[in-house]
């Protein structure tokens, strides 16, 4: 059974955990990052490319149905054209140690599944949080 097949919460929890308390505990979290594009530059290099599917039922098409059906942030939050929604397993500890991860941008008043490479453009990070599992499952809207 899937984890998050009844939605999920991106929350901003509090409580914040070191990288090693968190590579300690034998619970995988997904953590969650909302990143900005601070500055683009001509590189020539490689990227490591986004995934699909980072398990526990995060899909890339099941993020984005719920990123498209409700505001799954528990804060007050606007997306901006460029905002950039990155999502990866705690075992990978920064950012930038990403083996697996979902990313996706904000642009024409709606998210897609794209990506910044690191080489090119330079981003920062505004908010970041754990994904949490829900309950929710609009009725209306499963086939």
């Amino acid at each position: 059974m899937c984890d998050f097949e009844n939605g999920f919460i991106l929350c901003s929890c509090k409580e914040k955990k070191t990288s090693k308390e968190v590579l300690k505990t034998d619970k995988l979290e997904y953590i969650w990052e909302l990143r900005t594009v601070k500055k683009t530059e001509w590189a020539v290099g490689r990227a490591r490319l986004p995934s699909s599917d980072i398990g526990k039922g995060l899909e890339s098409e099941w993020v984005l149905l719920n990123l498209e059906d409700r505001n799954c942030f528990d804060f007050d939050y606007t997306p901006k054209e460029g905002d950039n929604l990155v999502i990866y397993p705690s075992s990978n500890r920064y950012y930038n140690d990403f083996l697996s991860y979902l990313s996706f941008i904000y642009t024409d008043n709606k998210w897609i599944e794209d990506f910044y490479d690191e080489i090119a453009h330079l981003t920062k990070q505004d908010n970041k949080g754990v994904l949490k599992i829900t309950n929710y499952l609009d009725k209306s809207k499963t086939k």
